[in-house]
């Protein structure tokens, strides 16, 4: 189960920072969200990250201690989330502080701190405001409906008091106690017995409908563009896999890539990388959750829990880890059909796939020849195979696994996209439409599928 708490007795609180780009995101959206009680508390980024002892430090951001193919992704991915949700944001070379506005959303009585946050969002993000200075906040206090003016610029009056900055900071404790590390963060609890646990990230409200009971058709969680029945009169396109067994995320992406093709009428094409490989080129830890703080860490943990869980698969972590994958990989490109059997015994059964004589029993018990195939899997052909996959994955701006990509029916190809969470994007490329870049190759827009002449 997400939470143990009783349908209909849950409560949110949404714990934000207005400096982050993606809390804005999940701002907007949450609005989606209705019959749940929700509070929204502001709370010190920089707080949380120095108690959490993130690699970033106090005052950095988390994209500082990125390698530069992976801050472009996520710098492409959180335009293409915030075009999704109807957010305009503009970035700046060098943002204001947000402290001052933090306080102020700390000052402002609940009920109507929703309506001030936004204001303070799209003028940081929309506006490109300097909300560092008190003179700018009071311009946004004017922006509010009228009969709310007033009640914001006398909040903005007491940002300096000391009860304000007590408050604030009790509200960043709290969350740090209940293992916060970063925003925008959701604590869902039981009103009964205020037990609760939370989801991290824009990204993950899907999971956070889904566990305050909210049906699939809810637009969290069917978050696509386009219905199934005018992409499949739109042709037949081909998704790229890019792929790796050493990969939990791949293992929970390979449970639905079959389902996604086939709802699209697309044509998958499995493509194999050696991860480790695509990590030393980009600049990314070999294992990237050894870098993260240990409240990420074992946030991460759970994440792949509530993954399995959503998706209806169970999920072991193995015993021998970081796996072994270059001879699984290798007999995968020989006998594709043995792909979701390799992945099932290393990350259901803990069967370590690396061992060779392990692998031999795992590919006989399917039915196959394990002679045979590991003989052909040391081939220099499927070995080139198996480089060309991986540098084909690094030149088109992978990071990490999995990687999609589409190759559209005219033959042009979309950007990557990232991560087994992103299903929605991949479906909507497999659909038809195409993310329009701007010159400065980050921002831009979704473009509609021309209708089949």
């Amino acid at each position: 189960e997400f939470v143990s708490v009783k349908m209909g007795k849950q409560a949110i609180v949404f714990y934000f920072d207005v400096v982050c780009p993606f809390s804005y995101i999940a701002a907007c959206k949450l609005d989606k969200l209705r019959g749940v009680p929700i509070t929204w508390q502001p709370v010190l980024l920089g707080g949380l990250y120095r108690d959490t002892k993130a690699p970033q430090g106090k005052d950095g951001h988390a994209t500082d201690v990125m390698p530069p193919n992976k801050k472009l992704l996520v710098g492409r991915d959180m335009h293409r989330e915030a075009d999704r949700a109807g957010v305009t944001i503009r970035l700046q070379a060098h943002l204001p502080k947000t402290l001052l506005a933090q306080r102020w959303l700390t000052a402002t009585p609940e009920n109507v701190r929703p309506i001030l946050a936004h204001l303070v969002y799209e003028a940081l993000w929309h506006r490109r405001e300097d909300i560092s200075k008190q003179e700018v906040l009071a311009r946004v206090a004017r922006r509010a409906p009228p009969q709310l003016r007033a009640q914001f610029l006398d909040s903005l009056d007491t940002v300096d008091s000391e009860a304000v900055k007590a408050k604030l900071q009790e509200a960043t404790d709290i969350a740090v106690s209940r293992g916060v590390f970063g925003v925008p963060t959701f604590w869902v609890y039981d009103q009964d017995t205020q037990k609760g646990r939370f989801f991290m990230g824009q990204d993950r409200m899907i999971l956070l409908a889904h566990a305050v009971g909210m049906k699939k058709e809810h637009p969290l969680i069917n978050q696509r563009m386009i219905t199934r029945s005018f992409s499949n009169g739109w042709g037949r396109p081909t998704l790229r896999f890019f792929h790796d067994f050493a990969s939990p995320w791949s293992f929970l992406g390979s449970t639905q890539v079959q389902r996604i093709c086939k709802e699209l009428n697309a044509t998958l094409e499995y493509r194999p990388v050696l991860v480790g490989a695509l990590f030393k080129a980009v600049g990314t830890p070999n294992v990237p959750s050894a870098a993260v703080s240990p409240a990420k860490r074992q946030y991460g943990a759970q994440d792949l829990q509530d993954w399995g869980a959503y998706w209806g698969v169970a999920v072991k972590f193995p015993t021998a880890f970081p796996i072994r994958t270059v001879l699984p990989l290798r007999v995968s490109i020989v006998e594709p059909r043995l792909i979701n059997t390799l992945y099932a015994a290393a990350w259901q059964k803990d069967l370590n796939i690396g061992d060779k004589n392990v692998l031999a029993q795992v590919i006989d018990s399917a039915g196959f020849n394990s002679a045979q195939l590991l003989k052909e899997a040391e081939s220099e052909a499927v070995k080139k195979v198996l480089r060309d996959n991986t540098k084909l994955a690094e030149d088109e701006g992978a990071i990490g696994v999995p990687s999609m990509q589409v190759v559209y029916r005219d033959g042009t190809l979309s950007d990557v996209v990232w991560g087994q969470d992103r299903w929605h994007t991949v479906t909507d490329y497999l659909a038809g439409w195409r993310w329009q870049f701007s010159p400065k190759g980050l921002e831009g827009s979704f473009v509609k599928p021309k209708p089949k002449l």
